[in-house]
């Protein structure tokens, strides 16, 4: 069968289309790394402003263990409830971002716990930049890819800023990147 250019722009614009309500489901991952990211921010910019006393590095596993122990516990799930049976090649890209992403920011809070926190910031901020740039293209959602975007010029205005200021921008940029998008791709199916 041979489709005319109009039909073979409608198939595609239909797999495009298919493509966002399919990984509107990850939005949750971004809503809950984003809410957890930005609590532990809001955390530790109050523990700096007020001077409270306890220790911040409780506060701060807790935001990165629940949703990681949620994100694997979520991709098992959905491995095994896969119909299909196999990895699509945007799942597969999906994974090697975010698993690569993952191991850059292990190193990256190596580095803080040894040397000083307020150096990484601006690096955390363009990961989170990065990985939300790349999977909004992946799946052709442009809002993850504007978040993405607005996360590079956070970083670069991170870079000459107070410890407390940077804690606030990386809250801005969480809400750009992960939040908003986030919430616009849950919606994105409905």
């Amino acid at each position: 069968m041979k489709f005319t250019h109009q039909q073979s722009l409608e198939i595609i614009r239909e797999m495009i289309n298919r493509s966002k309500k399919k990984y509107s489901h990850h939005a949750g991952t971004f809503l809950i790394w984003g809410w957890a990211i930005i609590t532990a921010a809001a955390i530790t910019y109050f523990h700096i402003t007020m001077q409270w006393t306890f220790n911040l590095f409780y506060v701060w596993i807790a935001a990165i263990g629940i949703p990681a122990i949620w994100t694997a516990y979520k991709g098992i799930t959905e491995r095994r409830e896969s119909k299909q049976g196999a990895k699509s090649l945007i799942e597969t890209y999906m994974t090697a971002l975010w698993g690569g992403s993952a191991g850059v920011f292990t190193i990256i809070m190596l580095i803080g716990l040894n040397y000083n926190w307020i150096l990484i910031y601006p690096l955390l901020i363009a990961i989170y930049g990065w990985g939300a740039l790349v999977s909004g293209a992946l799946i052709k959602f442009r809002p993850l890819v504007w978040g993405g975007i607005s996360n590079f010029f956070i970083a670069g205005v991170a870079v000459f800023v107070t410890s407390e200021a940077i804690l606030l921008l990386l809250i801005a940029a969480l809400t750009c990147s992960y939040l908003i998008p986030g919430y616009m791709l849950k919606n994105s199916d409905k």
